[in-house]
């Protein structure tokens, strides 16, 4: 039996994103992430399935644009425990467009 763990981040942001682009924002600060850890590095340059996805954040924004400054929150799951207890750790470390608040 398989159990997922997930854990809610909730950011704010450092410039403005369109939503079109946001998935991939947060995709480029979980890869920086990885680069702080050297099982992680190694477990990011695999060509495999990686077993973890993430939501895009929320409250989505009406006019399609998160904003600068604001608080949003998005889920990050996966079935490996270490993954989601590594990137608990690094996640408020690495570079993007959001910094982790909790």
């Amino acid at each position: 039996m398989h159990y997922f763990h997930e854990i809610v981040f909730t950011v704010q942001l450092l410039e403005n994103v369109p939503i079109d682009e946001v998935q991939c924002a947060i995709a480029e600060q979980i890869n920086n992430a990885m680069t702080h850890d050297p099982d992680l590095k190694e477990f990011h340059h695999l060509n495999s399935f990686k077993f973890y996805n993430f939501s895009a954040p929320f409250p989505i924004e009406p006019d399609r644009l998160y904003k600068k400054d604001r608080l949003y929150c998005f889920n990050f799951r996966t079935i490996d425990l270490q993954l989601a207890l590594k990137l608990k750790q690094y996640l408020p470390i690495s570079k993007g467009v959001f910094k982790v608040i909790s």
